[in-house]
C-alpha cells in the first residue's frame, strides 16, 4: 500500500511541476511574439549636410559660425499599408544617475554652467503625418548661439510612431510595447579641445528605486563631452568620525557637456537615521582628479518620510497577508490532493480485503458441505 501511495504523490507533484513549466514556457512564447510584433512602424535617413564633421557616423555633427542659420533634413518612411504620425521632440542631453546620456526626454534639469540650452536652438515638428507607403522629408532647424564658445552643445530628436488608443479587453487592459528612434546632434563653433571640470554641488539623504541612499549632486561644468571615462569613489561617515558607514566605487562613467548628475549610495537596506554626515567624494577622468568633502545632515521628517518609502523596509510595517493568505492555501491544495490519494489508496485496500473474505467465507461453506 505505502509504495503505491508513495507512487501516486510522485506522479501528483511531476503533474503540477509539468503544469507549471508549459505555464511558464507559454507566457514567455507569447511575450516574445508580442515583441516581435511591437516594432518601430516607420524607418529614417539622415541627409548629411556639407558641415558634417567626422564622416556619415550615425548622427549630426556640425560646426557651424556664432549666430548662422540651418536646416538639416530627415528622411521618414512609412512601408507600411496604413498612414503614420510621427511625434517628435527635441532635447537637451543630460546625465542621468547611472553615469548614462539621456538624449530623449527626462525630467533631469539643467545644471546651472548651461548657458545655450539645446531645445532652444534647434527645432522640429511636433507631428508629421505620413501616409501609407510614403515617404516625407523633415526639416530640422538650427539657430546657432549668437555669442561663440568652446566646446559641444549636445541633445537628441527623439521620434516615435503614435498609437491609437487600445481599449480594455474583458481580461484585463492591454499593455504594449512602445519604441522610437533617438537622433543625436552636436553643435560646435570650432573643434577646439576643452577640458571637463567636476564641481561637487551638495550632498543629501536620498533614495533610489525605493531604497534609501545618500545622493552626491555634481556637474561637468564646461562644454566638455565625457564618455566612458568618468570614475566616482564615494564613503558616507558620520560627522566628525572616520568610520564609513557606506560607500561606492563606480568606473567607465560618461557624463555629458554643462550637465548635472546624482551619484547615489546605497544604505544597503537600512534605516535611514537622523544626524549630521559628512561625504568624502573623489572623481577620475584620465589623470585628472577632484576631491571635495562635502557635509550634510538628514532631519527626522525627511528620516520618516524615506523609511516609509523604503522598500526593503516594508516588513517592520506588518506582515504582507497576501503572500500569507496565498502560502496557506497552495499548502491546503497540496494536503487536500494528498488525503484524497489516501483516501482512495483505502478504499482498494478494504475493496480488496473485503473481497479476500468473501472468498475465504464461501470457501469454507463449501468445506462446511463436503463434510
Amino acid at each position: 500500500m505505502y509504495k503505491k501511495l508513495k507512487q501516486y504523490i510522485l506522479i501528483t507533484i511531476n503533474i503540477c511541476i509539468i503544469g507549471i513549466l508549459l505555464n511558464l514556457f507559454f507566457s514567455v512564447s507569447v511575450h516574445a511574439e508580442d515583441a516581435e510584433k511591437n516594432v518601430v512602424g516607420f524607418n529614417y535617413k539622415i541627409e548629411y549636410p556639407e558641415n558634417q564633421v567626422r564622416g556619415k557616423n550615425g548622427y549630426f555633427d556640425l560646426v557651424n559660425d556664432p549666430g548662422k542659420e540651418q536646416t538639416v533634413n530627415i528622411e521618414l518612411s512609412n512601408d507600411s499599408d496604413k498612414d503614420a504620425t510621427i511625434n517628435l521632440s527635441v532635447n537637451g542631453t543630460k546625465t542621468n544617475s547611472n553615469g548614462i546620456l539621456e538624449y530623449g526626454p527626462t525630467d533631469i534639469e539643467n545644471d546651472s554652467s548651461l548657458k545655450f540650452p539645446f531645445e532652444k536652438l534647434v527645432s522640429a515638428p511636433e507631428k508629421v503625418e505620413i501616409p501609407a507607403e510614403s515617404v516625407k522629408t523633415v526639416p530640422i532647424k538650427i539657430k546657432m548661439p549668437e555669442t561663440s564658445f568652446d566646446g559641444i552643445i549636445l541633445g537628441g530628436i527623439h521620434m516615435k510612431k503614435e498609437e491609437g488608443k487600445q481599449e480594455n479587453t474583458e481580461q484585463g487592459a492591454t499593455v504594449r510595447n512602445t519604441y522610437s528612434y533617438i537622433i543625436a546632434m552636436r553643435l560646435q563653433n570650432n573643434e577646439k579641445e576643452v577640458k571637463p571640470e567636476i564641481t561637487f554641488n551638495n550632498a543629501k539623504g536620498s533614495q533610489r528605486n525605493y531604497r534609501n541612499s545618500v545622493s552626491i549632486n555634481l556637474s561637468n561644468a564646461t562644454g566638455s563631452l565625457v564618455k566612458n571615462k568618468l570614475d566616482i569613489e564615494t564613503q558616507v561617515m558620520k560627522k566628525g568620525s572616520k568610520e564609513v558607514l557606506y560607500e561606492r566605487k563606480q568606473t567607465v562613467m560618461s557624463i555629458a557637456p554643462n550637465s548635472q548628475m546624482d551619484f547615489h549610495v546605497s544604505m544597503e537596506g537600512e534605516k535611514m537615521e537622523v544626524g549630521d554626515y559628512s561625504a568624502h567624494v573623489l572623481a577620475t577622468i584620465g589623470e585628472n582628479k577632484w576631491e571635495k568633502t562635502l557635509d550634510f545632515k538628514i532631519t527626522k521628517e525627511e528620516a520618516d518620510k524615506y523609511n516609509k518609502r523604503d522598500v526593503g523596509l516594508i516588513q517592520d510595517r506588518g506582515l504582507d497577508w497576501k503572500i500569507i493568505a496565498l502560502i496557506v492555501g497552495g499548502f491546503l491544495v497540496l494536503v487536500i490532493i494528498i488525503f484524497i490519494i489516501i483516501k482512495i489508496a483505502q478504499r482498494k485496500k478494504q475493496s480488496k480485503s473485503s473481497h479476500s473474505s468473501k472468498k475465504a467465507k464461501k470457501k469454507n461453506e463449501i468445506n462446511r458441505r463436503r463434510v
